[in-house]
């Protein structure tokens, strides 16, 4: 993947058609982009981190607000794992996090990849069993 043509590709998927106001840096030879979303029906804000790789690796992360692990919270993100399999949820140092590795996503296939991602973080399926979890996070 060339990391400068995703830039400009990842800036008129995310910036332009989504609206958001992601940064972009080159970090380590990889390229991130970051920012801070709302998702509708949840209070939280959600910070995005995604990396872009030369050999088609992309990941894309979503970091919640803080969760305590407790029997509840492993039983719901069991639950997210086993019924919607696109994102793996799970405790991160205390965090809510989703995330999702794509292999071989190429120039060509990274626009349709990422508005795919960003349309499933806010599916009804995805919200569906993400909903009991975020109700359980605080700040």
């Amino acid at each position: 993947m060339n990391l400068k043509k995703a830039q400009k590709t990842l800036m008129a998927v995310l910036n332009k058609k989504f609206g958001l106001d992601f940064e972009y840096s080159m970090v380590n030879g990889h390229l991130e982009a970051k920012n801070s979303i709302t998702i509708n029906g949840f209070d939280d804000d959600v910070y995005c981190q995604f990396r872009f790789y030369q050999d088609g690796l992309a990941s894309y992360c979503f970091t919640f607000d803080k969760l305590e692990e407790s029997g509840e919270v492993l039983r719901l993100l069991s639950e997210y794992n086993t019924n919607f399999r696109f994102f793996k949820a799970y405790l991160d140092d205390g965090y809510l996090r989703l995330d999702h590795v794509g292999y071989c996503v190429g120039d060509k296939e990274l626009a349709e990849y990422t508005k795919g991602i960003m349309n499933e973080i806010i599916s009804d399926k995805s919200k569906q069993y993400l909903r009991p979890l975020c109700n359980l996070t605080h700040s």
